[in-house]
């Protein structure tokens, strides 16, 4: 993951969590870090150690509509959420952003 700032004022946030899902089945998600990321001015930060842990009984319940559907060509959609805080010295800001990531086959 990168995180950038294009303001003129550094700011930190927190390891983000993150938590995968498959039609409302969780399949799994991150560990929760408690480390704070500076984010310098006008710069970024390259986050390369995030692990999602896979909840093996989760993904094989959801396995078998994922495979038929990837097999069948058709999209599979996953919802990926992601947790954090942005501290900006002031003020901490929690923020949360679920976006749809759609595999293909």
């Amino acid at each position: 993951a990168i995180l950038k700032n294009p303001t003129a004022a550094s700011f930190k946030v927190k390891f983000p969590f993150i938590k995968i899902s498959y039609k409302d089945i969780a399949l799994g998600s991150s560990q929760v870090i408690d480390k704070d990321i500076t984010i310098p001015a006008y710069g970024q930060v390259v986050i390369e150690s995030m692990m999602v842990q896979i909840n093996t009984i989760s993904f094989v319940s959801a396995a078998y509509d994922v495979i038929k559907a990837l097999n069948n060509k058709e999209p599979v959609r996953v919802v990926v959420q992601i947790i954090t805080t942005i501290d900006l010295g002031w003020s901490k800001i929690p923020y949360e952003n679920k976006m749809e990531v759609t595999l293909k086959k």
